[in-house]
């Protein structure tokens, strides 16, 4: 499990959003983002990271990105 601020181009299912950060929260909450979803990074961190939910591009600052936890995705993993 790593933070999302610190993950790779790649694909990640979120894990957990820090209960602590209601900021956090309430911007994944308002674009229909929870733990459990897959997500797809298209540009790390530095700065804002941005990935995909879907057909959806969604960016998040450096500072709600480090209270959200990932964890790889086996589904993007190649056979």
């Amino acid at each position: 499990m790593l933070k999302l601020s610190e993950a790779h181009n790649g694909k990640y299912m979120i894990v957990r959003i820090d209960p602590a950060c209601q900021g956090a929260k309430k911007r994944l909450t308002t674009l229909g983002i929870f733990v459990g979803d897959e997500i797809e990074i298209t540009k790390p961190a530095p700065g804002p990271v941005i990935f995909k939910k879907g057909g959806t591009s969604v960016g998040v600052g450096h500072g709600i990105a480090m209270h959200i936890s990932v964890t790889p995705s086996d589904r993007g993993k190649a056979a």
